[in-house]
């Protein structure tokens, strides 16, 4: 079974992780 994405480096979590959280700040900055 051959996985979706290619494994991800320690850059590329962090930079997902940084994603996320900004998604989530933007999510609670629009709730008000």
């Amino acid at each position: 079974m051959k996985r979706p994405f290619p494994p991800l480096k320690a850059l590329d979590m962090d930079k997902v992780i940084s994603d996320i959280i900004d998604r989530v700040k933007r999510s609670t900055n629009a709730s008000g």
